[in-house]
């Protein structure tokens, strides 16, 4: 199987630091229980940790100490398979109270598997999708300012990437499904110059409406490099922050 690799460092003063904190918090108590059954009992401080930070408030001391986190440990998407490679110190950062200074993911693109080979089952989506939708949802009205000043109001006119992030975004917020809505009597998507990213198409209305994003469309995998994806783009394009 032939794939590409990337690594996203999403730094503090990155545009989407705050919604891949959000994110990666709850990933790494999923990835501690898919590997390591007998860390369930501490689930309950882990989300109470997700839930201080979240407030802004000061961890209690020795919080999540215990919670067993794997190094690395890949989470399938549907078009790519994302690792978070620095959860150690992630996790220690977080355990002792400071500041967060970097997380990492590692991207792999998912093509299609030799006759008779076998690929990993991604982490049940069931678990992450509420958390998923609201990181791409708060990620994207994070830079829609940005992104209609630099690209102005059509978005049939944008990048096909800003497009297809703006779709997404919809679908977070309007119960993890895709409605695609004509633009001003136009189609929501133009079929001649689609929504995309890597090998993902959103071909037209019709195959995108009613689709599920997390789960379907998406997976959790896909998701920080998706949000890794639209800031090397907005960065490299000149967007303002």
């Amino acid at each position: 199987m032939q794939a590409t690799m990337r690594q996203y460092d999403f730094e503090s003063d990155s545009r989407f630091f705050e919604e891949i904190i959000t994110f990666s918090l709850p990933l790494l108590g999923l990835l501690a229980l898919t590997r390591f059954p007998e860390v369930k009992n501490q689930v309950k401080e882990l989300v109470a940790c997700i839930n201080a930070l979240r407030k802004g408030l000061k961890l209690p001391s020795g919080s999540i100490a215990n919670i067993v986190i794997p190094d690395k440990n890949a989470v399938l998407g549907k078009v790519v398979s994302s690792t978070l490679i620095n959860s150690q110190r992630f996790a220690s950062e977080v355990q002792e109270g400071r500041p967060i200074s970097t997380i990492s993911y590692v991207d792999m693109d998912l093509v299609s598997p030799e006759p008779g080979q076998r690929v990993k089952k991604p982490i049940p989506s069931s678990v992450l999708p509420p958390i998923a939708q609201v990181t791409i949802g708060s990620a994207y009205e994070r830079v829609k300012d940005s992104i209609e000043t630099k690209w102005k109001g059509n978005p049939l006119l944008w990048p096909p990437l800003l497009q297809y992030f703006r779709h997404c975004r919809n679908a977070a917020f309007h119960g993890n499904h895709f409605t695609v809505n004509p633009y001003h009597s136009r189609p929501g998507i133009n079929p001649s110059a689609p929504p995309s990213w890597r090998s993902s198409m959103m071909p037209d209305d019709a195959t995108m409406n009613t689709r599920q994003l997390i789960g379907d469309w998406l997976d959790i995998g896909d998701v920080p490099i998706l949000l890794g994806d639209v800031h090397q783009l907005l960065k490299t394009s000149g967007a303002s922050p």
